[in-house]
């Protein structure tokens, strides 16, 4: 698969199943916040750090970022992208990606369920909850679709969300503008009622401070029991 990338071993480094103490809980943690938060480096600083020696998985739509998934997406998406071709063909390929994408997303949620099956700490960037600050699927076969991901989404046991301000976000990344970036921090902000095992975490602090306070987060989480979580509905 694109593939399920070496399940058993943490990318890059000594094995995290190895050191992982016997019987030690693994947790799943899904990761937001809007563009320039931090989330990215925050995923690779657990995923190298020693005391949480995390695996990353991509949750998202885009093929390139994609951590696990099958090898036919990047073709699909290449084919997708190809002005030429009948629209007999455009619509097989819209449908066979279709089809991938659900494939691949579902190959995701149980590699997450694997890793915690294993007693490690596993990262969801993009994950679905990023979906919820859009309006409500207009039409039937919109729900339907939403529906077939989120039904086979994992529980997260912990919700990580990077908060800063939007002008902060837009001097970080120079993307979109700081009115629309403030209204994806409220936005994100505003799901907080929705999830009870989120943490809003200070983004604005130095990155260090961010990742000190992280860390302590998720071994204390790995260490408790979790309340029960969030369902994606």
């Amino acid at each position: 698969m694109e593939q399920v990338k070496e399940m058993p071993v943490a990318t890059g480094r000594e094995s995290a199943i190895t050191d992982s103490p016997r019987g030690q809980r693994g947790i799943l943690i899904a990761l937001l916040g809007p563009d320039g938060a931090g989330k990215t480096s925050l995923a690779q600083f657990l995923v190298n750090s020693k005391k949480v020696r995390a695996q990353h998985i991509y949750m998202g739509l885009n093929v390139e970022a994609s951590t696990i998934g099958l090898p036919t997406s990047r073709w699909l998406h290449k084919q997708k992208k190809t002005p030429t071709g009948s629209p007999l063909r455009k619509k097989l390929i819209s449908a066979l990606s279709f089809v991938d994408r659900i494939i691949s997303y579902h190959l995701r949620c149980a590699a997450a369920r694997y890793f915690r099956f294993r007693g490690q700490v596993v990262i969801l960037d993009r994950y679905i909850y990023d979906s919820w600050l859009s309006q409500p699927a207009p039409t039937a076969g919109k729900r339907f679709r939403k529906r077939i991901f989120e039904g086979g989404a994992p529980v997260p046991d912990l919700v990580l969300l990077l908060d800063a301000p939007g002008e902060m976000l837009l001097a970080r990344k120079g993307e979109h503008s700081a009115e629309w970036l403030e209204a994806q921090r409220q936005a994100y902000l505003g799901l907080k009622d929705r999830i009870p095992q989120m943490v809003v975490v200070d983004a604005t602090q130095p990155m260090h401070q961010v990742q000190r306070e992280v860390t302590s987060l998720v071994v204390n989480r790995r260490n408790t029991r979790t309340k029960d979580p969030v369902r994606c509905q």
